[in-house]
């Protein structure tokens, strides 16, 4: 959970689709939902669902380590 809410606050999108500064993610998806219209939310979803899906793997995977390590040390 803590991984899924890490990647929501800290993934960076271009604000503007021209331009050069970066915002979360999240904002960029709701700012463009609610000006330009759902359509356009697909331009920081993608990257932000694709950071979503990578934090979940690398959590799971540390999960996984971390219980192997310690069933070897019982």
């Amino acid at each position: 959970m803590r991984a899924v809410i890490a990647a929501i606050i800290v993934t960076p999108w271009y604000a503007n689709a021209y331009g050069a500064a970066l915002a979360p993610a999240w904002m960029v998806i709701l700012l463009d939902a609610i000006t330009i219209g759902s359509d356009a939310t697909v331009r920081a979803g993608i990257p932000l669902i694709f950071s979503i899906i990578v934090a979940e793997l690398i959590a799971t995977t540390m999960y996984f380590v971390k219980l192997k390590i310690v069933k070897t040390i019982s």
